[in-house]
């Protein structure tokens, strides 16, 4: 919708009053059926200046009553359309918002998901989230291995949580030990503050575009945590887990064979699902892929 300027003034427009146009041909009464017709019979001379002034003042009063009314239509007619208008830049900018915020989810299968994966978007528009569900299970200080059978009591489901940003092409932004159920921080050795310390290991700026991206990046993670390193301990008593002067009473040499024993702790931990054996070829997993 449009509204234009009229390019003409008003009395070009509309049409200015001809007076001299006005012919009284008489007046014609209808009652019924029946027809009365008046007819001049006589003529008086009348001041003929003064009448034409008198209809021409009326025609432009009734003029600019007209223009009045047409310019406070166009007004609120302007108006109208501006909000109008208002409106749906309004809703085209939410609409906008909504779509940059937007990420498109990648195919998560049964193969996907049975192996632990789920992914959401970020919540600020620029990334996405992936979830791996594991188990956190030490097996090393430094070069020596921990105990087997004892070491079973730190075998704790955790979630790999990867974050990414989609405007600098899907690149890892964070890595993080997670608790499984509500995803709050969890607890471990190497866990400095809030951050967690990776060592060598460098996540950020890794492309994770499919499940199995994030699927191998998670259990490179992994790999990491096996590793508790005596000179780089973020705490020596994580909530929940031995004290590290405990640990550190449980080694024995890695080329050591130890009989595998089943506790009350690995039958509850099979019904969740996992186990001692949970982690084996982790390895061989991340580095064919």
């Amino acid at each position: 919708m449009e509204i234009r300027e009229l390019d003409q003034d008003w009395e070009e427009a509309v049409g200015s009053p001809d007076v001299d146009a006005i012919k009284l041909d008489g007046i014609t009464i209808r009652s019924g059926n029946k027809l009365l017709k008046l007819m001049v019979a006589e003529e008086t001379l009348l001041p003929q200046e003064e009448m034409k002034a008198e209809m021409a003042e009326k025609f432009k009063v009734h003029l600019e009553t007209l223009q009045s009314n047409f310019e406070s239509y166009k007004s609120s007619m302007r108006i109208a359309l501006q909000k109008t208008k208002d409106d749906y830049k309004t809703k085209e900018d939410v609409l906008k918002e909504q779509m940059r915020q937007v990420n498109r989810i990648p195919n998560i299968d049964d193969h996907h998901a049975s192996k632990g994966l789920s992914v959401t978007n970020n919540g600020n528009g620029n990334g996405l989230v992936w979830f791996y569900n594991c188990v956190y299970q030490p097996v090393f200080i430094n070069d020596k291995r921990l105990d087997p059978t004892w070491a079973k009591r730190l075998i704790t489901p955790i979630t790999i949580r990867i974050k990414t940003n989609s405007n600098n092409n899907n690149k890892t932004t964070e890595i993080s030990v997670r608790k499984i159920i509500g995803h709050g921080k969890f607890e471990h050795y190497h866990l400095n503050g809030s951050v967690d310390c990776w060592g060598d290991f460098r996540s950020s700026g890794i492309v994770v575009d499919t499940p199995e991206d994030a699927i191998a990046l998670a259990r490179r993670a992994l790999i990491v945590l096996q590793t508790i390193n005596e000179f780089s301990l973020g705490r020596n008593n994580p909530k929940g887990l031995s004290k590290f002067t405990t640990l550190k009473k449980h080694l024995i040499d890695v080329d050591v064979d130890v009989a595998e024993t089943r506790t009350a702790v690995n039958v509850r931990s099979d019904r969740s699902g996992f186990d001692v054996n949970t982690n084996d070829g982790l390895e061989e997993d991340v580095w064919s892929t």
